[in-house]
């Protein structure tokens, strides 16, 4: 700064030099959180035993105004001490039995008499088989007739996923699960096939993947509608970077939506790729929701706040998270606001897993939130509101108290209906696959691939959110769904509605 500009009243002066003190002490902070989340523990987990409860680290809070006791009641831990051992092994896994006996021989007692047996004793080991593969050979006898030596005969051919490919239903799936459940890009796969005597090249393998994609792509239209039909749905976004855009090559960042019905069961999940973060996605994908919708307090969801037929709903853990991270920073782990705040939250968690360890009914949730929450988030509230003013609002503290409060009218929503969450942790569930499958393949050649990522990832996670393994899953589907001509026939192969015993017992 130019001492030219420096103001020549001293109180003018005094407030300058207030205000640069303010912008270093959040600079600070920033450089401190950065720090945390590149070095720090991951976990957003508090343990007691790392924060005293003695004084505030915020300066500007007298210790008169804590709730010591309300804090201290939240710091029993149960522990369950692990069972020690090996653990047994699934009984469902094939067996080979190998018995081994004494010889005829050694059945003899030193005394002379024949030894008898008296029980036995059993041990398990794993053992490994290589994965196999096989050509099938489809053979069509040829019919004709001798006598008018006209009209040859020749039974059709099955429908294929990829009409004239070499890839049958089963490596097709064993391709998709490879890379989007188990992250291996498409080269690590071309190598592992060279190392069995197989030559497909990753151009191959990624044509496959693109048409694969096409066939899926009605179910995937089929499963946003399962979610637009619904009155409760959720969202969320994560980036993704892609090396061509438009025929421009380099490095451009777009985005990875994720939305999802709110309800756990026939649960359907959709991702779609837009090449930015921009609120229009989300806008129209619900254009015909009526309903819920729960998401983290992004502006580009603010747009349905105003919206007579959507319900913003709110996430608890992303005003947690707030917190949390004023808590990484602190220099002396002393419990402060910050601490205060996650114990007022922790106690509506706790709240949830009980009515969730009850199997309470929707109605028996709601009611339990009524009487027991409600007076929680009450106290909570009148205590940010009394503390805003004492906390300097650019700080990461102030930043926290301000997103809760800003946040308010969507976070006490899920107060009202027992079949809402807390939270909008599922659907973040949902994009952990995906971000663990980012840091292998790192990017998406182009924007068509990035778009049948998105289908693939749409199925794979909806099955496994119905507890379907994703490769018996996607082997089912693309055996049927060439076959599939009316959306009823499309829509019974969706992991929601598909015959479960039937997807196990292909051979």
């Amino acid at each position: 700064m130019n001492k030219d500009n420096l103001p020549n009243d001293a109180a003018a002066l005094k407030e300058m030099i207030v205000l640069l003190q303010e912008e270093i002490e959040r600079l600070k902070e920033q450089a401190k959180l950065f720090l945390a989340h590149r070095f720090g523990r991951k976990s957003e987990k508090i343990h007691p035993g790392q924060l005293e409860l003695q004084l505030f680290d915020e300066p500007c809070i007298a210790d008169s105004e804590i709730n010591l006791a309300a804090a201290d009641e939240e710091l029993t831990i149960t522990y369950k001490r692990k069972k020690s051992g090996r653990p047994a092994l699934p009984k469902n896994l094939p067996r080979e039995t190998i018995t081994h006996d004494l010889s005829e021989a050694e059945k003899i007692c030193a005394c002379g008499h024949e030894l008898h047996c008296i029980g036995e004793e059993k041990s398990e080991q794993i053992d490994f088989v290589p994965a196999k593969i096989k050509v099938i050979e489809h053979v069509r006898p040829k019919y004709a007739c001798r006598a008018c030596q006209e009209g040859v005969k020749i039974a059709a051919m099955p429908k294929l996923p990829i009409p004239k490919s070499i890839a049958a239903p089963g490596f097709l799936a064993n391709l998709l699960v490879s890379k989007y459940q188990d992250h291996l890009p498409l080269y690590r796969q071309e190598q592992i096939w060279q190392r069995i005597g197989l030559d497909i090249p990753r151009a191959t393998l990624s044509y496959m993947t693109l048409k694969v994609a096409t066939l899926l792509s009605p179910l995937v239209d089929l499963l946003q509608n399962e979610i637009i039909t619904s009155d409760y749905a959720k969202a969320d976004e994560t980036p993704v970077t892609v090396l061509e855009r438009e025929g421009e090559r380099g490095s451009f960042g777009g985005y990875m939506w994720v939305f999802t019905s709110g309800l756990t069961a026939k649960r359907a999940v959709v991702f779609q790729y837009h090449p930015t973060r921009a609120g229009k996605a989300a806008e129209a994908f619900f254009t015909n929701f009526k309903g819920y919708l729960q998401t983290d307090g992004y502006s580009g969801y603010l747009q349905f706040r105003t919206s007579d037929k959507i319900k913003s709903l709110g996430c608890m853990q992303h005003c947690r998270r707030k917190f949390v991270d004023v808590i990484k920073i602190s220099e002396k782990k002393k419990s402060g606001a910050a601490y205060l705040a996650i114990q007022y939250i922790q106690k509506l968690y706790r709240l949830e897993e009980k009515a969730r360890q009850k199997n309470l009914s929707f109605e028996e949730i709601a009611r339990m939130r009524q009487a027991e929450s409600v007076p929680i988030m009450d106290e909570f509230h009148a205590w940010l509101i009394n503390i805003q003013p004492k906390v300097p609002p650019k700080s990461k503290l102030g930043d926290a108290i301000n997103y809760a409060l800003n946040q308010w009218s969507t976070l006490v929503v899920y107060l009202s209906d027992g079949r809402l969450d807390i939270d909008n942790n599922s659907t973040e569930r949902m994009i952990k696959p995906f971000a663990l499958g980012r840091k292998n393949w790192l990017f998406s050649g182009n924007e068509k691939g990035a778009c049948a990522s998105a289908i693939i990832y749409s199925l794979l996670e909806t099955a496994k959110a119905n507890n379907l393994e994703p490769y018996a899953y996607f082997r089912y589907i693309l055996t049927h769904l060439p076959y599939a001509q009316t959306k009823d026939e499309q829509k019974r192969l969706l992991p929601q509605y598909c015959d479960h015993n039937s997807i196990y017992s292909l051979p």
